[in-house]
């Protein structure tokens, strides 16, 4: 076989890799997306109230962005509308003026109890692995992880906005 012929086959094997962890999960996610939204609550807003969780009191849509590989803006209409639907709540920082904090409302306690129920689902898929396949799959992702924001520009993961031109 030609160098160049195993090259490219060495390059379509990684890419059959790559749409195969898209695949899965994409079917990971859509499974629990139908869990979720039997309840009249979006995916993307249950997991925006998991995420504002776990950041907790110091959640802003900067933070909420960089989190998510994001720029704020492009989670901003996300935020609004579970401002509307009453999940969370906006409010000037005291401290610092020009910034906005997102706290959760009773509501939006009631969806993170609801996604922490149906997260089941996801358990149930992964459980699959044992403890020692999971720590190494955790590993790998991290990596990848770490190589796609590379690969995306990302100058590190403190600053998730790409390299200027």
């Amino acid at each position: 076989m030609h160098k160049l012929d195993l090259k490219l086959e060495g390059i379509l094997e990684n890419v059959r890799l790559c749409w195969l962890l898209i695949l899965v999960a994409d079917v990971m996610r859509s499974t629990f997306e139908s869990e979720i939204e039997q309840h009249g609550i979006s995916a993307k807003s249950a997991g925006m109230i998991r995420l504002i969780y776990s950041i907790g009191p110091e959640a802003t849509p900067s933070s909420i962005a960089r989190k998510l590989y994001r720029r704020p803006h492009t989670i901003s209409s996300l935020l609004t509308r579970m401002e509307r639907n009453g999940l969370i709540e906006k409010s000037k920082d005291l401290r610092k003026r020009n910034q906005v904090r997102i706290r959760i409302t009773q509501k939006g306690l009631e969806v993170y109890e609801l996604w922490l129920e149906k997260a089941t689902v996801l358990n149930n898929i992964i459980s699959c692995l044992s403890v020692d396949e999971r720590s190494d799959l955790r590993d790998l992702l991290k990596k990848l992880e770490r190589s796609s924001i590379e690969q995306a520009g990302i100058i590190d993961a403190n600053q998730m906005f790409p390299k200027p031109l």
